[in-house]
């Protein structure tokens, strides 16, 4: 990772420190109003070469695994990932890079499919803006790996406007969700 690259996650994750406070406050009192279990959740992903962290979100379920109502909303304005830029403060992920994806993942992924673990995770990437149509794992993947060999500041720049833009229309259903993918084999 170069410095100019983690200055700008580092300036990313300062400017939006604040009003993600206010937002994940508001966030977690209306979550356990509605019946959330847990307020925060972590989650194994592969970080850089497929080293394991944990990744933070936002509880969205009840106890018995159902989406609240309030859940529901996060998941679908990408609210519940916004702890993340926890993860991107300690350095274990970037602002801009492949979504990290959870480590049982890494042993299926073809040596192509591999390269994805070349940079950072980010909080957004080119698959999510780029890539909104693609509906398979190897679609998917296929934009990850572009992204790798075609990385630079003023890609990076350009995916986080295209990803301000998709939040600020509420486009979140056109942007690649794998929670919705089948499960990778």
């Amino acid at each position: 990772m170069t410095p100019v690259k983690r200055g700008t996650d580092l300036a990313v994750a300062a400017l939006l420190a604040v009003p993600a406070m206010v937002v994940l406050g508001v966030c977690i009192i209306a979550g356990r109003a509605s019946g959330t279990r847990d307020s925060f959740i972590r989650s194994r992903r592969a970080g850089l070469d497929g080293r394991p962290f944990d990744v933070w979100k936002l509880g969205t379920t009840t106890s018995d695994g159902r989406a609240t109502r309030v859940g529901a909303v996060l998941r679908r304005t990408g609210l519940d990932e916004l702890p993340q830029l926890w993860n991107v403060i300690r350095g274990e992920m970037s602002v801009v890079g492949p979504r990290p994806l959870t480590t049982e993942f890494v042993d299926r992924y073809s040596t192509e499919q591999r390269r994805r673990l070349a940079v950072k995770p980010g909080l957004t990437g080119w698959a999510q803006v780029a890539g909104r149509h693609a509906r398979t794992w190897p679609e998917s993947f296929a934009f990850d790996v572009w992204y790798v060999e075609h990385r630079s500041v003023r890609l990076d720049l350009k995916i986080m406007l295209l990803t301000i833009v998709s939040l600020a229309r509420r486009h979140r259903d056109d942007v690649v969700d794998h929670a919705n993918f089948p499960e990778f084999t």
